[in-house]
């Protein structure tokens, strides 16, 4: 079950430390940040502290000297290429959790480790459909095998101004489309699946009502056409949502899909 999220330091942390490392391990970013702004992020985060990382990041979110360039963006894959899991597809429709025993999300009987259960699949209340409280909820929206793409979906209910969160079982060589190219964001992915996002004038993704909306797309490694590849989008302290002021907003993520 979810963990409630970090401090809004910490966050400016996460956020340096993928701005320094993201390029040592191959990363590209999606789209283009005032040279300014990426630079002073990397030398506020080379100097460490708390002080140094709070500084860095807030001069590469208010800065954006240069501006920055958004990337064209589809939320599907090509027709026919796209995979996704069955559990999540479930999930997400409305069935029910089972993971443990005597444990069932969605009969309006909180049990066992669930935040929540309400009884009903609607986002938005404060519980989402696989028991858990928050505001946004991030989930993995399929494979496209045509452009080896992992479609990475938020179901936000309220305006996004930053995120930072791990995927697992593949190598990632970039991030790229989706809204944040749309609206502008500046995404980073390592090689071993940290993604981080922001925009540095401070565009959001904009709180969609709960309807799901592909926020970036991670081209991975091509995988053994074996469909047995599980990947995970990992539900821990490393995921987290920002708001306007870089606070924390409570968030979930869910499910594995094999590809």
């Amino acid at each position: 079950m979810m963990m409630k999220r970090l401090s809004g330091l910490v966050f400016a942390g996460a956020m340096v430390w993928a701005l320094t490392h993201c390029s040592s391990e191959g990363a590209e970013t999606s789209t283009a940040t005032g040279a300014g702004a990426m630079s002073s992020a990397q030398s506020g985060g080379a100097e460490g502290g708390a002080g140094g990382m709070a500084a860095s990041v807030t001069s590469a979110v208010t800065a954006g000297q240069g501006g920055s360039s958004a990337g064209g963006a589809s939320n599907s894959g090509g027709a026919g290429g796209m995979t996704t899991s069955s559990s999540m597809m479930s999930a997400t429709s409305g069935g029910t959790g089972g993971s443990i025993p005597g444990q069932t999300c969605g009969n309006a009987v909180k049990e066992g480790t669930e935040e929540c259960d309400d009884g009903n699949m609607v986002h938005c209340d404060g519980c989402f459909h696989t028991c858990e409280t928050g505001q946004v909820f991030l989930e993995l929206g399929g494979f496209d095998k045509n452009t080896n793409e992992l479609l990475i979906r938020a179901r936000n209910c309220v305006d996004i101004y930053g995120f930072d969160f791990h995927v697992t079982g593949v190598t990632v060589t970039k991030a790229s489309g989706g809204t944040a190219a749309q609206n502008g964001w500046s995404v980073a992915a390592n090689m071993s699946g940290h993604v981080l996002g922001f925009h540095p004038l401070l565009s959001p993704l904009p709180a969609m009502n709960g309807m799901p909306q592909v926020i970036t797309k991670l081209t991975i490694v091509p995988p053994p056409p074996n469909g047995m590849t599980e990947v995970c989008i990992i539900d821990d302290s490393s995921l987290v949502m920002s708001d306007m002021g870089g606070q924390p907003i409570e968030a979930a993520a869910d499910g594995c899909i094999k590809i």
